[in-house]
């Protein structure tokens, strides 16, 4: 399966799954399956996506480590096997969510989370083509978590995607998009 995310980028997906031992993103020392995609960038490098649900129920996503690592902007590099995305089930729906969270590098290239952003600031930095074209892939809405899940507490006002668990490329798009293009932009892999 292949999916053109555009400017580019494509998500290719072998439909090969494999188990892994891990830390899950609450910390748990776990088995689980793995599904890996490759992020194919503009000029033919390829990076995995990993996909993994654990034994416990938890799922995450995060860019892997290539098993020969091409040479990479710094930003970039440092971005490998960092910042994982929580894939969550909506209470009460057959519906799953991820928080929206921009992943940039700061002064030294450290992939740090923005939490706090608006849709104006989230176009800005993804392209407005890119978030637009989530949809194509499987993303119901993006949304505040007090609209789209009903959150009251401190993050109600953060952003979330929600998406149908039957769209297998939906989070992992969700993932590249939010959390990888703003680093891709920000060292020049892809144009501003």
């Amino acid at each position: 399966m292949t999916v053109d995310l555009g400017e580019g980028l494509k998500l290719e997906n072998s439909g090969q799954t494999v188990t892994v031992q891990g830390v899950t993103v609450s910390s748990q020392a776990s088995v689980g399956q793995q599904r890996a995609w490759d992020l194919v960038l503009p000029g033919g490098i390829r990076l995995p996506v990993c996909d993994t649900t654990w034994a416990g129920g938890e799922r995450d996503i995060v860019l892997g480590v290539p098993a020969g690592l091409p040479e990479l902007p710094r930003e970039l590099a440092l971005l490998l096997g960092k910042r994982r995305a929580s894939v969550e089930c909506v209470a009460g729906r057959s519906m799953l969510y991820m928080s929206v969270y921009l992943v940039m590098p700061d002064a030294a290239g450290w992939p740090r989370f923005k939490k706090k952003l608006d849709f104006g600031e989230l176009f800005d930095t993804c392209g407005e083509e890119l978030i637009y074209g989530l949809k194509e892939h499987g993303v119901h809405e993006i949304g505040t978590k007090g609209e789209a899940l009903g959150e009251t507490g401190r993050s109600r006002n953060e952003l979330c995607a929600l998406f149908t668990s039957d769209w297998e490329a939906a989070p992992v798009a969700t993932y590249v998009v939010t959390r990888v293009v703003p680093t891709l932009r920000l060292s020049g892999v892809l144009a501003l």
